[in-house]
């Protein structure tokens, strides 16, 4: 099936005979007549695709000079801490969580946080602060304070134990 796909696809090829006359190359042209002609075909399983693929924008000139001539510690450098996690045996960074656990562990912790949390209440009810302080008026921006809708809450953390994670093997 794949030798079908590669045939279908042009195979690139370059003749020498077919350069034209003229330019800088304009004296060698009768002399080309004369030599043999060859073609150089690519193989089959590389197609014209594999030849496009090329990137996409030039790299930057901070980021060569980077690449080539920056001290050893400063280059891009590969990760060489990457171990499989020991309880679910996914690849993770070494003396990092394993995302697949933290996931399941957040899962977990989601199942076991009470479903309504009431608001806490503050200290003087709604009646005794205008009874206290009638010249207060809330603004605009007041009232939007008051709300609290808008505060991200921070869950509780819960006690965690090893054996009620489900392990992956």
């Amino acid at each position: 099936m794949l030798s079908s796909i590669f045939t279908s696809i042009v195979k690139p090829s370059f003749s020498v005979g077919s350069l034209h006359n003229g330019g800088a190359f304009g004296f060698l042209y009768p002399r080309l007549h004369q030599a043999p002609k060859f073609t150089i075909t690519l193989p089959e399983f590389i197609g014209e695709w594999i030849l496009k693929a090329v990137p996409k924008k030039k790299p930057s000139y901070r980021r060569t000079r980077q690449k080539l001539y920056a001290p050893g510690n400063k280059k891009i450098q590969p990760l060489n801490n990457i171990v499989r996690c020991p309880a679910c045996g996914s690849v993770k960074r070494s003396h990092f969580m394993c995302m697949n656990c933290f996931m399941e562990i957040k899962q977990f912790l989601k199942t076991l946080k009470p479903k309504s949390s009431e608001p806490v209440q503050a200290d003087l009810d709604e009646i005794d602060t205008n009874i206290l302080y009638p010249q207060k008026r809330l603004s605009a921006y007041g009232r939007r304070m008051k709300k609290r809708d808008w505060i991200p809450q921070r869950e509780k953390p819960l006690m965690f134990d090893s054996q009620q994670v489900k392990h992956r093997k």
